[in-house]
């Protein structure tokens, strides 16, 4: 280098920053890329393990020879436990409905906002196949207002005891 002018060694050594400035930004790039895989790779996983979730519950039901358990305990938090099995409980508003005088009828308005179809499904699955007899009721589903893409579901559920 002892024999180049000082404008080829300025042009050499903004080379060499932009040339160190550009495999930064790729390795940068890369493990963005590589972390938003794996955010991916863990959202499949859960909804997998939600599903294998549910299929253990319907087998433990089929094996029980379909019997029903009384429910025994507020409506709500069996509802509350559904959401959380299919990690939703952040998503869940829920209201309870006063009993009517004379009634052993217990019934929960539910909304759910930026689900996926999936867990939509599995949810409504989860409810129509609880090891006590629960009724739909009122079952509206939309778009999500925050996400188009998503859905909002809003129903009623309604149980005895």
């Amino acid at each position: 280098m002892g024999n180049l002018s000082a404008r080829e060694r300025r042009l050499l050594a903004l080379l060499a920053v932009v040339a160190v400035a550009g495999l930064l930004f790729l390795a940068v790039q890369g493990l963005v890329s590589y972390r938003a895989d794996l955010a991916r790779r863990l959202e499949v996983a859960q909804r997998g393990l939600a599903h294998v979730q549910l299929l253990v519950a319907e087998e433990e039901r089929v094996a029980r020879g379909g019997r029903q358990a009384p429910l025994g305990r507020p409506l709500q938090g069996l509802l509350e436990d559904f959401a959380t099995q299919l990690q939703v409980q952040d998503r869940l508003q829920m209201a309870a409905l006063p009993q009517v005088a004379g009634s052993t009828v217990q019934s929960v308005d539910m909304k759910l906002d930026r689900l996926t179809l999936d867990e939509t499904v599995s949810l409504v699955y989860m409810i129509e196949n609880a090891d006590i007899p629960l009724v739909l009721d009122q079952v509206e589903l939309s778009p999500s207002f925050k996400d188009k893409d998503l859905l909002r579901l809003s129903l009623r559920v309604l149980a005895q005891g």
